[in-house]
Order: structure tokens, then sequence, then C-alpha cells
């Protein structure tokens, strides 16, 4: 069961991560390009799935350090 709160974070989260879809840098785009492939095809491969985890979170590192 998740909390009112983890809910709340996830939500932050997903939302800030929309708001990185729209960046315009190399990563950005690489993540974006990603991203897109992810939600058509439903899955990466794993080689695509790495790189995709590794840039949400070095995206998501720098937001909450903004």
């Amino acid at each position: 069961m998740i909390s009112h709160f983890s809910e709340l974070v996830l939500l932050i989260a997903c939302f800030t991560f929309l708001q990185v879809r729209h960046l315009d840098t190399s990563e950005k785009s690489e993540l974006h390009k990603l991203q897109q492939l992810k939600d058509e095809q439903g899955e990466l491969s794993s080689n695509d799935e790495k790189k995709y985890k590794a840039l949400k979170r070095a995206t998501e590192r720098e937001i909450s350090q903004s």
C-alpha cells in the first residue's frame, strides 16, 4: 500500500519528467527519443533501457538541484 505522501512524490516526479521532455539539450533530446520509442513499442532493448534509466536519473538529479 502506497502512502499519500509517496503518491504525491510519484506524481511530482512524473510531472517533472514530462516537463523534462520539452528541454532542448542533447541529453534531454536522447531521453526524449528513448521515451518516444518506449511509448510506441511498449519496451526498449536492454541497452536502450540502461541508457534511458541513466539519462532519466541524471535529469531528475539536475532538476532536484535547481
